[in-house]
């Protein structure tokens, strides 16, 4: 039985030192043809391990013959094999020496690899702060391990593939679904810069084309995707949503889509409303010619959206629904409008899916269309909508003087608050409305001159000249500053900006009415 401090040093073994070794581990016939051969050292065994190929050669020395006769068969057609016994002996010899080689380079890997890491980590920062926030995260435990699971999945994902080649970068599912995300919301551009400083992070592009292709996320202009809609209100198990519609405007540009074969970017044309899918469709260049000589290009995309409504058992609101979306030209009545919604109310209803009403904005035909449908001041003598099955009422606990709408109602209409009290404070910036209020003006002059009056200061009135810029005609912030208690006592001292005061205290009313959460309704 060998010793530990043998089996340490085999490999510096030589001569009567090494071959007192293999006897000992496989006996002295191993011995005898190691020594035949003049092999006489561990290194030298290890660089040519067939010690049996000499068998095969023709040599008339006594020597020779001799050992190949005690440790081969000679064969009837004159080959020789050698002893089963002799090959076991060699390769357990051969596998001993090979596993103490590799434990070896174990420890020296493990020795390198813990100064290495070592001095890594104290040399870069960004390796300690990491390793820093594994141990935290490993020590609060799954829940916390969870919250992170995405920035974890996303560390894991540069670190795995800055070390492989490009051809062989790999992503998860969750890095899939947040490329698509990223990509939706921040277009081509912020994916690429992101994808390009952050070298792994992201797939590129051609993948990126194929998810969407795969997922079946791309849309056909004017498509309503009903069914997908329904498979939706399925997986949240919800059954009641809102209606939106809304335009915004797009550069004008023609561009062919090769999957489906049509032209996109001319205005779609509506039939009883409904916009007509895959028009633009042809094979004839005469035809195409036509189109682009008499045809102005769409100005607006039109995108109708669809959101669920929570049931008191969510806590979360669901996401909502890109139903369809298309070219327009603007040209579309409050009849057009009529009809599309009651085509989308139907084609719901028909996949268990009750439309509660719509939203969109104030635009005049939008509004004329929500007035027919309500019967707010307004009627559809052939079209009694109310006396639908699926009508509700609306029942008060008491009269409200100011409450006109009919108790029954197929479907409610909302505005978006926000939108609404920004449009009132930009009909006051405007540089072409002329407003007065009787003899009053209402100006943003006035403003200009509380701001530029040195007798105030920014904490009197809280304004400056950006919450009265025009061109910035989203800004909601602007509009709570510019119904401050502050501001309207100094527009009350002024007898001539008493138009602008009454103007912004409705603006105030709005918001307090249909923003602000803490406005209780009156019973």
């Amino acid at each position: 039985m060998m010793d530990d401090t043998m089996t340490d040093n085999v490999f510096s073994f030589k001569n009567d030192e090494f071959f007192g070794f293999i006897h000992t581990l496989v006996g002295q016939q191993i011995v005898d043809i190691l020594k035949f051969q003049s092999i006489t050292s561990t290194q030298s065994l290890i660089r040519y391990p067939n010690i049996f190929d000499i068998f095969n050669m023709e040599c008339s020395e006594h020597d020779f013959l001799s050992i190949r006769k005690k440790s081969c068969l000679e064969l009837d057609d004159g080959q020789f094999i050698v002893k089963v016994g002799l090959l076991n002996n060699l390769n357990y010899l051969l596998d001993f020496l090979k596993q103490e080689q590799n434990k070896i380079s174990d420890d020296n890997y493990m020795d390198v690899d813990s100064n290495l890491t070592f001095d890594l980590i104290n040399k870069n920062p960004l390796l300690k702060n990491l390793v820093l926030w594994y141990q935290r995260i490993g020590s609060e435990g799954v829940t916390n391990t969870n919250k992170n699971g995405f920035l974890i999945d996303f560390i894991n994902t540069i670190t795995n593939n800055l070390t492989k080649s490009r051809n062989y970068f790999r992503y998860s599912d969750k890095i899939k679904d947040f490329a698509l995300s990223l990509y939706i919301l921040g277009g081509k551009l912020t994916y690429e810069f992101i994808r390009l400083n952050i070298p792994g992070s992201l797939p590129s592009l051609t993948m990126l084309s194929t998810l969407i292709l795969n997922s079946n996320l791309k849309i056909s202009e004017a498509e309503f995707r009903f069914e997908q809609l329904q498979k939706h209100f399925k997986s949240l198990n919800l059954q009641y949503a809102f209606g939106s519609e809304d335009a915004t405007g797009v550069i004008k540009k023609i561009k062919y889509d090769s999957i489906t074969n049509k032209f996109i970017g001319f205005p779609t044309p509506l039939d009883h409303g409904v916009p007509i899918k895959e028009y633009y469709h042809t094979d004839s260049l005469d035809t195409l010619k036509l189109w682009f000589n008499s045809i102005d290009k769409a100005s607006l995309l039109n995108v109708h959206m669809i959101q669920p409504v929570q049931s008191t058992t969510q806590n979360t609101i669901p996401s909502p629904f890109l139903l369809s979306a298309y070219g327009i030209d603007n040209t579309a009545t409050a009849n057009d409008i009529l009809q599309r919604w009651w085509y989308i109310f139907n084609q719901c209803l028909q996949r268990n899916i009750r439309i509660i009403g719509f939203a969109t904005d104030a635009d005049a035909k939008y509004v004329r269309a929500m007035r027919l449908m309500s019967g707010f001041f307004a009627s559809l003598p052939n079209f009694p909508v109310h006396q639908h099955q699926q009508a509700f009422t609306v029942k008060l606990k008491s009269r409200w003087p100011w409450f006109f709408l009919r108790e029954q109602q197929l479907l409610l209409f909302f505005q978006d608050a926000t939108h609404l009290a920004t449009k009132w404070r930009n009909r006051l910036l405007s540089s072409t409305a002329e407003l007065r209020l009787g003899d009053q003006s209402i100006s943003i002059n006035h403003l200009y001159s509380i701001i530029d009056n040195a007798k105030f200061t920014k904490i009197d009135h809280d304004l400056t000249k950006s919450d009265i810029n025009p061109k910035d005609r989203q800004n909601f912030s602007s509009c709570v500053k510019l119904t401050s208690d502050d501001l309207f006592n100094i527009l009350k001292d002024n007898v001539d900006t008493q138009g602008t005061l009454i103007y912004l205290q409705m603006l105030k009313m709005i918001i307090m009415a249909y923003v602000e959460k803490k406005t209780t309704i009156a019973a």
